[in-house]
């Protein structure tokens, strides 16, 4: 269980800074 939690903890930090690149783009 630690292994999945630290693997969707990763996902939520790429997920993050895709979410912050895209909201830059649309801003811009």
């Amino acid at each position: 269980k630690e292994y999945g939690e630290h693997h969707i903890s990763i996902y939520g930090f790429v997920l993050g800074m895709a979410v912050m690149a895209v909201s830059l783009l649309i801003l811009e």
